[in-house]
């Protein structure tokens, strides 16, 4: 089985999502976020690019992917591959993130990749990311278990 948590750059929610998923955060925690692994990495030039993150405990191998605002067409592609390739629709699962991005996290995306003020964007990104958390947490608990 294969997880794959996708968000537009990334870097961001997909990040935190796939740390939620393997264990390493449980609870928000503002140092933690910004030190996770590949937390709002200059990733945008690897966007489509699967990026892997971790196995968990129950041997599934878990992804990031930037998919800009190309999500669903990502998903069905993957589905139409996994089909084509016989490999089953019980082996991959596509979370498209993008409804967990809110007008903070825009923001800090902007301020990060456009403008180049990391430190501002991160703040506004972890800020969002707060607000989801506990609805972005129940999502990924429900797809880890």
């Amino acid at each position: 089985m294969k997880v794959i948590y996708a968000d537009y750059w990334g870097s961001y929610i997909s990040v935190v999502a796939a740390s939620i998923h393997l264990g390493l955060i449980i609870e928000y925690d503002y140092d933690k976020l910004l030190n996770l692994q590949k937390f709002c990495d200059k990733n945008c030039l690897e966007q489509g690019r699967l990026i892997f993150f971790g196995t968990d405990k129950k041997g599934r191998k878990v992804y990031i992917l930037g998919v800009k605002k190309s999500g669903k067409i990502v998903e069905r592609a993957l589905r139409g591959i996994s089909e084509i390739y016989d490999i089953g629709k019980d082996n991959l699962s596509f979370v498209d993130l993008s409804d967990y991005k809110n007008i903070y996290i825009k923001a800090g995306e902007f301020f990060c990749k456009k403008m180049n003020f990391k430190s501002i964007g991160q703040k506004l990104i972890v800020y969002g990311i707060k607000k989801n958390f506990i609805e972005l947490k129940k999502l990924i608990l429900k797809i880890r278990e």
